[in-house]
């Protein structure tokens, strides 16, 4: 037997027996009998608002630990309008300079709470962390 770089190099070799096969299948393989159906509408969210709501509190609550729940009173009071004159100081005065960049998601929970309210609208008092 040849080694396999005399075999390629041996020059022009007859083609292969039957058609050949130029394009892909017309219609794709149908699914798997235990998959699960499409979604009606292409669009449609794979999870619910409320899931991710609580993902994200769950982030939250993992970034700030006991700290969460005062940080979202502070935030939650200034996007309706009753919070702190200023409330990056307030913020700061909880977490820390270092943390508040930590804040904004708490800001991000917030304006999806109220957005699942149906309250969400221009925020005259949001921090902006």
């Amino acid at each position: 037997a040849a080694p396999p770089w005399q075999v390629l190099s041996a020059g022009p070799q007859s083609p292969p027996a039957g058609p050949l096969r130029t394009s892909t299948p017309s219609t794709p393989p149908p699914p798997a009998p235990d998959a699960e159906p499409p979604p009606a509408n292409p669009f449609q969210p794979v999870h619910s608002l409320s899931a991710r709501l609580e993902a994200l509190r769950d982030r939250c609550r993992g970034l700030l630990g006991p700290q969460f729940d005062d940080v979202h009173a502070v935030i939650e009071a200034q996007y309706d309008g009753r919070g702190p004159s200023d409330a990056r100081a307030a913020l700061q005065g909880i977490v820390g300079p270092r943390r508040l960049h930590e804040c904004f998601a708490v800001e991000q929970l917030v304006f999806l709470e109220k957005g699942l309210q149906g309250l969400a609208g221009p925020a005259s008092g949001f921090v902006g962390v």
